[in-house]
């Protein structure tokens, strides 16, 4: 984006357009923008129109979906007939996301754009952390020893909370374990039986920050911090994140 940078935007605020374009992460997965264009339409949310400087700002509604379009009410004081803006809107867990306009055509009464290839979402803040489906596993190799199978109850891009048979052995705090691979359960809204888990990158390191004994189920649980400097790794993993909060509606975030 070419705005400055106002404060440290969050997913609440209300000048998403102020913020930089690294407060945003982007994702093209085709599935994911249809289901927010349809949100538009079904829901008539407002959307936000933005000039490419940031200085003029209108309300409008999505009119209609078109075969590789969308129509926009045209407001009644957009001047001009810029060939680039972008759209911003708050999606249904109130995150605020945009997508440039392009192929963009007037007429008096309304603007047509292409169906968006891309959509950028703000993160409601730097540790967003998801709870994990049911099931959800990671292999990881606890010091010099074998690899061993741990279960992820949540996860961020920051670290992750998980838990073992007791039996398995135990991992003391600020000690390291490497080679840590997770992968996430199908489930959720649209899709089959079936369908394949969600495997992350490989994490190369992490570090015990904190251990507890769950009163209720009894298993020993413990707090990773990822280390690694992949921005790669941090990309895929917030993907995976927004992929998991819309595949099962999640609105319980932690931080």
């Amino acid at each position: 984006m070419s705005n400055k940078m106002f404060g440290d935007l969050q997913a609440g605020d209300e000048r998403p357009w102020l913020a930089e374009e690294s407060s945003f992460s982007k994702s093209e997965d085709s599935v994911r923008i249809s289901r927010a264009i349809r949100f538009l339409k079904e829901n008539h949310a407002p959307l936000t129109l933005v000039d490419a400087g940031g200085g003029m700002r209108q309300e409008s509604l999505l009119v209609s979906i078109n075969e590789g379009s969308l129509r926009i009410d045209r407001p009644l004081e957009w001047d001009g007939e810029p060939d680039f803006f972008r759209i911003f809107f708050r999606d249904h867990h109130r995150n605020w996301n945009y997508f440039p306009a392009s192929a963009v055509s007037y007429s008096p009464f309304a603007l047509s754009v292409a169906m968006p290839e891309e959509l950028h979402y703000l993160q409601r803040r730097a540790c967003h952390r998801v709870k994990l489906p049911i099931g959800t596993r990671a292999l990881v190799k606890n010091g010099n020893r074998d690899m061993a199978t741990v279960f992820v109850q949540d996860l961020s891009a920051a670290g992750m909370l998980m838990f073992n048979d007791p039996a398995e052995g135990e991992y003391s705090k600020d000690s390291i374990i490497n080679d840590i691979v997770v992968s996430i359960p199908p489930g959720g809204r649209g899709h089959s039986e079936g369908s394949i888990r969600k495997v992350l990158p490989l994490i190369g390191q992490g570090r015990i920050v904190r251990s507890y004994l769950d009163e209720e189920t009894r298993r020993p649980c413990y707090g990773v911090s990822f280390q690694y400097e992949s921005s790669y790794v941090k990309e895929t993993i917030n993907q995976i994140i927004s992929e998991v909060e819309n595949d099962f509606g999640q609105n319980d975030f932690l931080c």
